[in-house]
């Protein structure tokens, strides 16, 4: 049984190695759950609602390679499903019931991977009106396998009739540039009077992909006559083959720039049992005639009514990223699983050559690809009962949609997020403490959420950690969504 699990995987990991509403941004937004639509001020303005830069209550602010987060998520199988598979025998029961589950609610096993580094933000507020800047370098990676392969593992890989099934996957990282400006609309104010204030902000992005990969294909599992030399896995268990027929694009800075410098992959070229390898993986990797950039936007608005409540209204990353050429191709491979796991190297199958199994035709498209960006469309709104000098307190409900870029991939769906948390920071004179703790529920992981964080302020110097997904603390719960992220950054007055 041990083997039908790194089985599955090692299909996993493999889909993944080809290539979100919650994408990593800041400690205080995690520990918030992304209930930011109407709470955001300051580097989280920025990212959540620009409407929010002018309520900013510092003069300036600056974060200089102070962010760092990563994230994880599938929607399938939490930490507690994780280690039952290591500490049981027969995990049977738990795919069954898995592949039940993906079949009532028509679902595909889908997991991501969203790492967030180096990002300088900074902003001003001037009398009228604030701005602020950022680069942030945004990495991405999902991938979706068909319900079709979990199935499989119920019936203990039954291959009498061959198996199929879908999978895409899509690897993406650029640098994300920024602009903002927000003012107070005191003209708005005259006329809709029911708000003690109206603020708007808008923010202007220039994105430079650096690697995007994109990959859409069909598989098969089907059964294979036993090989006697083959491990006893494979000999008496697992006699399979698989197949992969697939689409594949990629462009970026990095391929560009690497294809300039010439053939890196010679020497895995130049070895017979690779060749066929490196001659797929050079020009979709290392191309020297490819690139892109993209343009967006973020609008957001933000109103104040009874001096103590606060709406957000924001539309972020609506824009594209274009690829004028891009490296394309169809990739078909079809593994003999009985001779890759032969152990007996006497046998006809030493001479086995992968390259056998590979076809590609590789090329460059003069035509081009767009990219759509991760469209998120947020609302919220903020009580702040108390704000006094030993104390401040909010309660925060946040709304929204996102991944709207997803829907380019066949079988993957846009993602709703409902989240609430409330905030705590006790006040000893130029000393903060913000204390942090929030709930969540979104339609990619498909599982109720908690987070948490905490701060330290000492004048300008703000430190502060937040992570999500403490129901991974839960007995027989567990969390399918991991974020974890720090903050050290500056706010004077």
């Amino acid at each position: 049984m041990k083997y039908k699990v790194l089985f599955l995987l090692s299909a996993i990991m493999c889909a993944s190695n080809l290539q979100s509403i919650s994408f990593i941004t800041t400690a205080e937004s995690i520990s918030g759950n992304g209930a930011f639509a109407s709470v955001s001020e300051g580097f989280e303005s920025m990212l959540y609602n620009p409407a929010g830069l002018f309520s900013t209550p510092k003069k300036f602010g600056i974060n200089v390679l102070g962010s760092y987060g990563v994230r994880y998520f599938n929607n399938t199988f939490s930490t507690d499903d994780i280690l039952n598979i290591f500490s049981i025998g027969d995990v049977t029961e738990i795919f069954k019931k898995k592949s039940e589950d993906m079949n009532s609610y028509n679902t595909n096993f889908d997991m991501g991977f969203d790492l967030s580094l180096f990002n300088i933000f900074a902003y001003k507020k001037l009398k009228t009106f604030s701005f602020g800047f950022s680069i942030q370098l945004k990495s991405s990676f999902t991938v979706t396998l068909g319900k079709e392969l979990f199935s499989a593992f119920t019936n203990k890989l039954d291959l009498t009739n061959s198996l199929f099934f879908n999978v895409s996957s899509t690897f993406s990282q650029y640098l994300d540039l920024t602009y903002s400006i927000s003012t107070r609309a005191k003209f708005l104010e005259k006329y809709i009077k029911i708000f003690d204030e109206i603020h708007v902000g808008a923010t202007g992005h220039l994105y430079l992909p650096t690697i995007f990969l994109n990959m859409q294909g069909t598989g098969e599992i089907y059964h294979k006559d036993p090989n006697p030399l083959s491990d006893d896995f494979i000999r008496n268990v697992y006699p399979f083959g698989i197949k992969i027929a697939s689409n594949i694009s990629s462009s970026g800075l990095v391929q560009n720039a690497l294809g300039s410098f010439g053939y890196v992959l010679d020497g895995m070229e130049r070895d017979e049992k690779m060749s066929n390898i490196a001659k797929l993986l050079k020009p979709l990797l290392f191309n020297g005639k490819v690139g892109g950039f993209g343009l967006g936007i973020d609008m957001g608005f933000s109103f104040v009514f009874l001096k103590k409540f606060t709406a957000g209204f924001a539309i972020t990353d609506l824009g594209f990223i274009t690829f004028p050429k891009s490296a394309a191709g169809e990739i078909n491979f079809d593994f003999d699983m009985t001779k890759l796991f032969s152990s007996d190297s006497s046998s006809d199958n030493e001479n086995y050559n992968i390259n056998d199994d590979i076809s590609s035709n590789v090329y460059l498209n003069e035509n081009g690809i767009t990219w759509m960006t991760n469209l998120t469309i947020r609302t919220g709104i903020v009580w702040e009962p108390f704000d006094n000098k030993y104390f401040e307190f909010l309660l925060a409900l946040d709304l929204s949609l996102s991944d709207f870029n997803r829907l380019l991939n066949p079988g993957e769906y846009i993602t709703f997020n409902l989240s609430t948390g409330v905030e705590f920071t006790p006040k000893v004179g130029i000393v903060k403490f913000p204390l942090r703790s929030a709930f969540s529920y979104n339609t990619q992981a498909n599982v109720p959420s908690f987070s948490m964080g905490m701060g330290l302020y000492v004048g300008p110097v703000e430190m502060e950690i937040g992570i999500k997904g403490l129901e991974a603390l839960i007995l027989e719960w567990g969390a399918k969504e991991i974020q974890i992220g720090l903050d050290f950054k500056f706010e004077f007055d």
